[in-house]
C-alpha cells in the first residue's frame, strides 16, 4: 500500500455504514494545461481568464451560496472576485503554476 494512500483507508474503515473497499490506489501528477498553454502563445489575458473560469467552476458554489444578498448581488460580488483572480493570474502567470497531485481510486461497496 502506498504511504497516500493509508488516509484514504483509514477513511473507508470509519465510513462503517458504507462499507466501502478500496481496491486499487495510485497518486499521480498533471501538468498544468492552463500554463503551458500560455507558455506557447503568451497570451497572459487567455491565460488569466482560463484559470479563473476553472477557479470560478469548483469554487463558486461553496464559497457564495451562503451570501444572504439581494437578487443579484451575490453574482456581483462574484463576478469581482473572479475578475480580480484574472487580473491576478495575467498579471504573473508563472506564479500561478498548479502542481496537480491526483488520486485514483478503485472503490467496491460490497454486494
Amino acid at each position: 500500500m502506498e504511504p497516500d494512500a493509508r488516509g484514504v483507508h483509514r477513511a473507508l474503515r470509519c465510513r462503517r455504514r458504507s462499507r466501502a473497499q478500496l481496491l486499487e490506489s495510485e497518486l499521480d501528477f498533471a501538468p498544468d494545461a492552463y500554463l503551458a498553454a500560455y507558455r506557447e502563445d503568451h497570451d497572459a489575458r487567455k491565460f488569466g481568464a482560463a484559470v479563473s473560469s476553472f477557479l470560478r467552476a469548483f469554487t463558486e458554489p461553496s464559497l457564495f451560496s451562503g451570501l444572504a444578498r439581494a437578487a443579484g448581488a451575490t453574482s456581483t460580488i462574484a463576478d469581482r472576485v473572479y475578475a480580480r483572480v484574472a487580473e491576478a493570474a495575467a498579471a504573473d502567470p508563472e506564479a500561478m503554476e498548479t502542481l496537480w497531485h491526483v488520486a485514483v481510486l478503485r472503490i467496491a461497496k460490497p454486494a
